[in-house]
């Protein structure tokens, strides 16, 4: 018999003798420490101690990485020094017993220098972290959230019984509005500019009716008639400042910078009939006053009513209602199912669009069991910078959303509180996950010798112990970002019992990149190279070599990397005003990712 054969042999017979196996991972030593993030360029790393109750072993030492522990009775300490460089530090404890016996536990702690990432509170509000820009096309598709909050009533433009006209003396005419003004339309259209935005408003087909009397026949009073009276359209232009609401910065204030322009009125006019049909040069006398009564009318209602004062003039007040609705705090945080807070921190208009940033949070409500709850935040101190017109790839759009690296970090922290990455695999290559086939996984043709008997269902118990962190820079193959996780758990099990078959920790950068799939926002999470990907078992109940359990890993990472991918929650695209957000790119702006789309 070859000795490949004698091996598969040896896996076979062992894989019998673990169909009842429940042992726990290292019961004889615990590690205190989790989720452990720190500005100290130390850390304590303790646990305890339990020797077997036959008394037969006991502890010889406890190595935390190259440091010996201080053993007091049934605990243990070590100060371990930290890499600030690898920010996720890398902690292997293992204990030595008289019988030869050694147990291992994995920690990792996530450090900040102050040079390569700092600590904070995992509230914290981050500085600069999240932007919005609204380009010029955006802002139009807007309008009809304006017009819908914007209440234009002609009827107090040139309220009924206004007298137009009266000069006094001989001749001369009186002129009254009978019929209150009308129109048929009205719309806006805004353009952006340095530092406001341009706003066009326009009626279109106004229509009122003006009763006329005069004396100019032999002095005496008589009544003329009606007179209809029309414009086919009139603009009227005002510029709006856009500014952090004072005492809320989580709103946008909007308002209108001096008093709006009313554009040439052009009234035509219709005679309904009677005496003044032989007297048109009256309509001299008083149009020019119906005209200034027009755009007085428009001025004061379309006007802000106290200037600097707190109240606005209607489209102000109408803009300010349609960006509001562009807050995107409330939608992407309930999708998300983490609390967004988000204040503006400042607003610049180019000639192009309206850039906003903002200081944000991202913070979980509660930690889900099973879940870690975090020590803090890695934050890199970076900013999200100021938006560009075009996608980088060089494309139009209208909307862009962005939150720097830190930002996602915070993200991804206050998901993995709610429980993200924490997930089960039952199935491999589209079959049930067994104990055949993992044999199979690790050594090509042994599945075949595991019996029936021995053919137990098996699971991979996914576990983070900390929060992923976004990579400051783009990654390979085109991905805007790497995605580092540390720490992370894998456990292998028997579905039947819960007993315990492999202990895995694993470490890896992976590239990453946001797509649309299925209507969601979704991380795509690439299998890393092997280079980027470390493993430490610290328990085995399975008897490999080396190459065996490195075959055995390689072959899972596949569905371990996919099951990752699958855990970072999808979030529907934001709505901005009940128009839904139409991708245009997905792309990294100086340290921050980026979504561009367009309102549709």
């Amino acid at each position: 018999m070859n000795t490949r054969r004698r091996t598969r042999l040896r896996v076979a017979a062992l894989a019998v003798g673990m169909i009842l196996v429940a042992a726990a991972c290292n019961e004889g030593m615990t590690v205190n420490e989790q989720g452990v993030y720190t500005g100290s360029n130390t850390t304590t790393i303790s646990g305890t101690l339990t020797p077997p109750e036959n008394g037969h072993s006991h502890i010889v030492s406890v190595k935390v990485n190259d440091t010996d522990a201080t053993i007091d009775g049934n605990s243990y300490s070590a100060q371990v020094p930290l890499d600030g460089a690898a920010i996720l530090n890398r902690v292997l404890v293992k204990s030595t017993w008289s019988d030869g016996t050694v147990l291992a536990g994995r920690r990792t702690v996530v450090y900040g220098d102050g040079t390569h990432g700092t600590v904070v509170p995992k509230a914290t509000m981050l500085d600069d972290s999240s932007g919005l820009r609204i380009n010029e096309s955006a802002l139009n598709a807007l309008s009809g959230v304006v017009k819908d909050g914007t209440t234009i009533d002609p009827a107090t433009m040139a309220p009924v019984g206004t007298l137009i006209y009266q000069k006094g003396g001989w001749p001369d005419a009186r002129a009254w509005i009978n019929q209150a003004p009308t129109i048929s339309d009205w719309n806006i259209a805004m353009d952006p500019q340095p530092g406001k935005v341009h706003a066009t408003v326009t009626l279109t087909n106004l229509n009122l009716r003006l009763w006329i009397e005069t004396n100019a026949l032999f002095g005496i009073w008589a009544e003329c008639g009606y007179m209809k009276v029309h414009s086919d359209s009139i603009t009227i232009t005002a510029d709006y400042g856009l500014q952090p609401a004072a005492g809320d910065p989580t709103h946008l204030d909007v308002n209108m910078l001096g008093a709006p322009q009313i554009g040439a009125v052009n009234l035509t006019t219709q005679w309904d009939g009677g005496i003044c049909d032989f007297f048109q040069g009256i309509v001299g006398l008083f149009l020019p006053n119906m005209q200034d009564a027009i755009s007085g009318g428009l001025q004061g209602m379309l006007g802000d009513p106290d200037g600097a004062g707190p109240a606005d003039s209607p489209i102000a007040d109408s803009i300010e209602d349609a960006l509001a609705n562009i807050n995107v705090s409330g939608p992407i945080g309930e999708s998300l199912g983490v609390n967004l807070t988000s204040h503006i921190d400042s607003v610049v208009i180019d000639d192009t669009g309206v850039n906003l940033r903002a200081n944000s949070a991202f913070v979980a409500d509660s930690v889900t069991p099973g879940a870690p709850n975090l020590g803090g935040l890695l934050s890199y101190g970076d900013s999200l910078p100021p938006l560009p017109g075009t996608t980088p790839g060089g494309q139009p759009y209208g909307v862009a959303v962005g939150v720097s690296a830190s930002g996602f970090n915070q993200l991804l922290a206050s998901q993995t509180e709610k429980g993200l990455l924490n997930s089960t695999i039952t199935s491999f290559g589209g079959s049930p996950l067994t104990m055949r086939s993992l044999v199979e996984l690790a050594i090509p043709g042994g599945g075949g010798l595991v019996p029936d008997n021995a053919n137990f269902p098996l699971k991979i118990e996914l576990a983070p112990e900390v929060a992923p962190l976004v990579t400051l820079d783009a990654g390979p193959n085109g991905r805007p970002a790497s995605l580092r996780i540390g720490g992370y758990r894998a456990k292998i099990k028997r579905s039947d019992n819960d007993g315990l078959l492999m202990d895995l920790t694993l470490d890896f950068k992976s590239p990453v990149s946001l797509q649309v799939i299925d209507g969601l926002m979704r991380f795509v999470v690439d299998q890393p190279a092997a280079s980027d990907l470390s493993v430490d078992v610290t328990a085995s109940f399975i008897n490999l070599t080396p190459d065996a359990m490195q075959a055995m890993i390689q072959s899972l990472a596949g569905p371990m990397f996919a099951s990752v991918s699958e855990s970072l929650q999808g979030f529907p695209l934001p709505q901005f005003a009940g128009m839904d957000l139409q991708p245009v790119e997905v792309a990294r702006v100086g340290t921050g990712l980026v979504l561009f789309g367009n309102l549709g």
